[in-house]
């Protein structure tokens, strides 16, 4: 039988580990049961994040929802700012925001409610580049591209290097590559590099890290949504 009590109108796992801030606000519990926090319908038997000043801060959506005027997909997690906009969110279908046809799939914004990662879903004009339908893209907080992916076919030398077609190719705006997964081993900056290696690299081609990553022939992957440009909410 789970072990339930209620906290702050909350109906929550006391088993799971409950979380506070030094205020002793709550920071993270486990729902037993579906709530409306914020109005955003949170699943229960999910986790549950909160900012210091007591707003929701990540969730699990339990149904469709307009979030300021997103159309979120239900089971997909969200997160938001401390001031209640939206940070990340699943759309469910296309979308325009502040101009950029987003595409349904993960979404994050900047502050101010302009696109900061997503999927195209039409060509564009992003920071004088053209980009086709289908191409995921990280946008600075000025307009300008940080980043963008393109989709190979079959394996292919991309600057030297064996890129894998299993991943998308991240490239930064000058045309270098930023993350990609090698196809064959490598010697990268004076490093043997074997297949399967996540390779991120600065926009002069310098090596920044690489990562052993290990997925069995034949088995689905998931693909980053984010190539070397970091999260700035998470760093």
């Amino acid at each position: 039988m789970q072990a339930v009590l209620r906290h702050s109108g909350l109906l929550i796992r006391a088993d799971q580990g409950i979380q506070f801030y030094a205020n002793e606000s709550l920071a993270r519990v486990v729902l037993a049961e579906e709530s409306l926090i914020d109005g955003v319908p949170c699943a229960a038997g999910e986790e549950v994040e909160f900012h210091r000043t007591g707003r929701l801060a990540a969730a699990t959506l339990a149904h469709p929802t307009m979030v300021r005027g997103l159309p979120a997909a239900p089971g997909s997690p969200l997160s938001f700012f401390s001031d209640g906009s939206p940070r990340f969110l699943v759309l469910s279908r296309e979308r325009r925001i502040q101009g950029f046809p987003a595409a349904a799939g993960s979404l994050f914004l900047h502050a101010d409610g302009a696109v900061w990662n997503a999927l195209a879903a039409s060509s564009l004009l992003v920071g004088g580049h053209e980009f086709s339908a289908g191409t995921r893209m990280t946008i600075g907080a000025s307009g300008g591209l940080c980043e963008s992916w393109q989709i190979l076919q079959v394996d292919t030398e991309l600057r030297g290097l064996p890129c894998s077609a299993r991943f998308p190719v991240w490239t930064w705006p000058n045309g270098a590559l930023s993350c990609v997964h090698l196809a064959q081993p490598c010697q990268i900056d004076g490093h043997r590099l074997p297949v399967h290696t996540e390779v991120l690299s600065e926009p002069d081609g310098s090596l920044r890290a690489a990562r052993r990553r290990r997925y069995p022939a034949g088995v689905a992957v998931p693909w980053r949504v984010l190539g070397a440009v970091e999260d700035p909410i998470r760093t």
